[in-house]
């Protein structure tokens, strides 16, 4: 199969599985937000800052090399192998020896437990990453697309199951572990048919990789001190139960952001990586990965804005009313972090991990006073303003001293590209929000302004950019 073929049919199943469990990640968050309180949520946010920081080390930065090296053998992916399976049980303890440490941090006796029983997802999923990365770098998406549904259904299941029976916190928990069991025992069905690592293990075969691993770790912490650091600090100032109102607004706003982004990311950079000598195929790539990317997230995350009001109350309950606030700002946020992905497809195709390494710490500086800043004047509303201002301070910063040295010169395209479905959704946005001052907060009213607004974007899509349509339904043809 050719590699164009192999990228359409890559993005397909990837658009398959991000729809799939994206409405899936929706109906549970809807129904355990029904189940459970915000205090709830707080606790599984404190667990999930500290999980997500050690996950950083999980294969020990090796995943995105072995993609960039393309040509690894038999023995040096056996000891990247064993390394990333040592790795998962290190982790496990380190978990255990810190979480005194973290309830001290957050003031959460009740973190004791439920850190300790959560890094049990280390040692269960060390057995099998190296084997979706190889799935990833051999262009296997339909493969990984169907594995990720079968998990993200049974820990969704598990999770509601649990709700229901009266287990609370315990029930996210158990229903993320679910999840992680389920994938690894997939991977290592596949896996150890086609990528049976042998029993052998030697540091010389990671000369080749670990410089590239180490920026890449410490790539992953700089990404995830970005990330979270307003969780840290509402957890830490506030409290368990103002961080679970903003926690589930992250949840809802960010869940589309990362689950469209990883999914075409993860596509795109295996692709990157086998033209990135071809400099023009790739600067080609990345403008039309930015506008396809901005061309859907634009008007989900600009429609929420608009009908949060209506939409978290009726659906969600009165009690999570506490959360709008956070959505309308944290749409803004998601929206322009979803260059983020692309860009490190690009830099990671290009082997500038060093690169990224240097400008996401610039970023997490950045994030750290305009946060604070942002807390002293407006409160807990003002972290979330804080990390909307880098956000759009960075957007012209990253062609600059990113984009621009990596792949040349594409400014027109790249800012055209985002400005033009940010436009078009804005104006869709203001129209909705209109009518919805106008019409009574109902059901039936809610899935009208949806379909409204929808509407109105696809109508102005194919006013002011078809080509995207056009694009989209040519490649539909195409796939098999």
């Amino acid at each position: 199969m050719s590699l164009k073929r192999q990228t359409i049919t890559g993005l397909k199943w990837s658009t398959i599985n991000s729809g799939v469990v994206s409405i899936l990640a929706f109906i549970r968050l809807w129904i355990l937000a029904l189940l459970l309180s915000p205090e709830d949520f707080g606790l599984m946010a404190m667990v999930l800052t500290v999980i997500d920081l050690a996950m950083s080390y999980a294969d020990t930065g090796l995943s995105a090399a072995i993609i960039h090296r393309q040509n690894a053998d038999r023995k040096e992916l056996s000891s990247l192998y064993w390394l990333n399976v040592a790795s998962g049980f290190i982790l496990f303890f380190i978990i255990w020896a810190l979480t005194p440490i973290v309830v001290m941090f957050y003031k959460e006796p009740r973190l004791n437990l439920l850190l300790p029983i959560s890094s049990l997802a280390f040692i269960i999923s060390s057995f099998s990453n190296q084997f979706g990365v190889l799935l990833q770098r051999d262009v296997e998406f339909s493969t990984l697309a169907k594995q990720e549904i079968i998990s993200t259904f049974t820990g969704t299941i598990i999770a509601i199951i649990l709700a229901f029976s009266g287990f609370k916190v315990w029930s996210l928990l158990l229903g993320q572990l679910s999840g992680v069991a389920t994938k690894t025992t997939l991977l290592l069905f596949l896996g150890l048919k086609r990528y049976r690592p042998l029993l052998y293990f030697s540091t010389k075969d990671l000369k080749g990789f670990f410089s590239f691993g180490l920026y890449q770790m410490a790539d992953r912490t700089i990404n995830y001190l970005s990330g979270r650091m307003d969780q840290l600090l509402i957890g830490n100032l506030l409290g368990a139960e103002v961080l679970g109102y903003y926690n589930f607004a992250f949840n809802l706003v960010m869940q589309p952001l990362f689950k469209i982004n990883s999914v075409i990311t993860v596509v795109m950079f295996p692709v990157f990586a086998k033209i990135q000598d071809d400099l023009e195929r790739l600067r080609k790539g990345f403008v039309e990965l930015i506008r396809f990317i901005f061309s859907i997230n634009a008007p989900i995350l600009i429609g929420l804005v608009s009908i949060s009001q209506m939409a978290i109350v009726l659906v969600f309950g009165d009690k999570w009313s506490g959360s709008i606030i956070f959505i309308q700002i944290l749409a803004f946020v998601a929206l322009l972090r979803s260059t983020n992905d692309p860009i490190a497809s690009i830099g990671l195709a290009k082997g500038r991990a060093k690169l990224l390494f240097l400008w996401n710490l610039y970023s997490v500086i950045a994030n750290f006073l305009f946060m604070y800043v942002g807390y002293k004047i407006f409160n807990v509303a003002g972290i979330a303003l804080g990390l909307l201002a880098v956000r759009i301070l960075f957007v012209p910063l990253n062609y600059v001293y990113i984009i621009q040295p990596t792949i040349g010169n594409c400014g027109l395209d790249y800012f055209r590209n985002m400005a033009r479905p940010i436009s078009l959704s804005m104006v869709m946005a203001i129209i909705v929000a209109f009518l919805n001052t106008h019409l009574r907060h109902t059901p039936v009213n809610l899935i009208l302004a949806i379909c409204i607004g929808a509407t109105i974007y696809l109508v102005l899509l194919y006013l002011f950019d078809r080509g995207i349509l056009l694009k989209v339904k040519e490649q539909l043809r195409k796939s098999p």
